[in-house]
């Protein structure tokens, strides 16, 4: 299931959520995927210029290089013209659009059915589900499995 960056923002920045997303991480039973594209973007919303959150990027890149937690995709050469095909089609910024390209190549690759899962907690991926020449499946966060920091 590829990652979307708002879920390692969550799990590895200041945010009130932050062990329980960072726990639904460790405990599914998911092997994530995650493109170099959203850890840049993750590590920018993170740390960004203040060097005082160094540390919280730094859990993080960890956390990518610990074996069995995450594979890193290194992205080769991304056809930038499906990329910019989905941001102008779709109204998506580029990392999504860039997601949106990764899924729909790995789903076609590999035959996946259902197509290959996005992870996220936004809205912005429910958009080019079911899009022309988008081949992904919306994964919300919010609809995780239980975990002990969820209050009834």
């Amino acid at each position: 299931m590829l990652l979307d960056t708002g879920v390692l923002v969550r799990a590895f920045g200041q945010s009130d959520d932050s062990a329980e997303v960072k726990y639904l991480l460790d405990e599914m039973e998911v092997q994530w995927l995650v493109p170099v594209c959203s850890i840049v973007e993750a590590w920018g919303q993170i740390v960004g210029s203040k060097k005082e959150r160094l540390p919280y990027g730094v859990v993080m890149i960890r956390w990518l290089m610990t074996p069995g937690k995450a594979v890193v995709l290194a992205q080769q050469g991304e056809p930038i013209d499906k990329v910019l095909d989905f941001i102008n089609r779709l109204r998506v910024d580029v990392v999504d659009a860039m997601l949106l390209s990764i899924a729909t190549d790995l789903t076609d690759q590999c035959s996946y059915v259902p197509p290959m899962h996005i992870a996220s907690y936004d809205s912005d991926f429910y958009v080019g589900h079911g899009s022309e020449g988008v081949r992904m499946t919306a994964y919300s966060m919010h609809d995780a499995p239980d975990n002990p920091f969820e209050t009834s």
